[in-house]
């Protein structure tokens, strides 16, 4: 494999790549492993030429297909905000901003970079929820916490954790992820007093610490 940045011309510098076939061949290792560059950027033009070596020699060089190198998405902007219910219930809402760039550069997204969905991962402990959403999607509201693979449902209870990790998928690969932690709202804990003045005969003055923990 050949492989160039520059518009290939006479003096075009082509910068090779071996690609190792196992022994069943192109269909089975190649083809379904790809190929993956080490050099250039998302959003860059690339031009790709290969040939075939074997014991009995090598073939001619193949013709010249440009194609653009695609990265991976960068991390949606996520907001989380814990919540009540009318009923009175936890619940926790995600809402986030579609990432600018979907794997080629900051170029408007075109062709591979295109966005397809988001993949939602909730994690409590040892348990996991996962979603696949579409890409149009811009919030995700949870009520209850769906474990997925027993389908067992929990309810968000005080200071529960959840551990949120969103990202969004181009035609190819996931990008990176936007994190963060989620917890079940609880009552705040207790403030402290730091002083007690008195002002006047009809007035004193209280000085406070907010609570370390607000809920």
């Amino acid at each position: 494999m050949e492989y160039t940045f520059a518009a290939p011309s006479g003096s075009s510098e082509w910068t090779s790549l071996a690609v190792a076939c196992c022994v069943g061949g192109w269909t089975e290792c190649c083809e379904q492993d790809g190929v993956k560059f080490a050099a250039g950027v998302p959003g860059q033009a690339i031009w790709v030429r290969a040939l075939v070596s074997t014991v009995a020699g090598s073939s001619e060089v193949s013709a010249t297909v440009a194609s653009t190198m695609l990265g991976e998405p960068a991390a949606p902007a996520l907001v989380i905000t814990p919540m009540l219910t009318p009923g009175g219930a936890r619940m926790i809402k995600l809402d986030w901003a579609h990432p600018v760039d979907m794997g080629y550069g900051l170029a408007a997204g075109a062709g591979l970079a295109v966005r397809e969905k988001y993949s939602l991962r909730i994690a409590r402990g040892d348990l996991v929820s996962m979603y696949d959403l579409d890409a149009s999607t811009l919030e995700f509201v949870m009520e209850t916490f769906l474990h997925t693979p027993s389908g067992a449902s929990y309810p968000i209870l005080p200071g529960d954790a959840f551990s949120i990790e969103l990202r969004a998928w181009n035609q190819r690969i996931p990008g990176a992820p936007a994190t963060g932690v989620a917890r079940g709202l609880d009552a705040p804990t207790a403030p402290t007093v730091l002083a007690v003045e008195v002002q006047n005969s009809y007035e004193l003055r209280v000085t406070i610490l907010a609570p370390a923990d607000s809920g």
